[in-house]
């Protein structure tokens, strides 16, 4: 599959992004509380730095997703760079088919 220039560009600037030792440390916040080391009241792992995006990040409809695999993927890479900019959660992409996912 080629892969437009947009994706190439999300892709890019996703990996520019990506701070080995920012993820390393929330990596090490996920594993203090699954040892039972983690003493605070609530959990909520948390980013050292976040990271805005340098390109402008298109919303995808699940219906385009479902039609498009590229679609599909810039949905993913978007929640991805919504990830990097401070929402908290891992960073992971996957297949979305919508409410067809058991």
């Amino acid at each position: 599959m080629q892969l437009s220039s947009y994706t190439r560009a999300l892709l890019d600037d996703i990996e520019r992004r990506i701070a080995p030792e920012t993820e390393e440390d929330f990596a090490a916040q996920w594993e203090q509380f699954w040892n039972s080391e983690y003493d605070g009241v609530l959990f909520r792992p948390v980013r050292k730095k976040t990271s805005l995006p340098g390109i402008e990040v298109k919303n995808v409809h699940i219906n385009d997703a479902i039609d498009d695999l590229e679609m599909m993927l810039c949905d993913q890479l978007a929640d991805l760079s919504g990830r990097l900019s401070g929402t908290g959660a891992a960073l992971g992409v996957r297949a979305n088919y919508g409410t067809g996912i058991v």
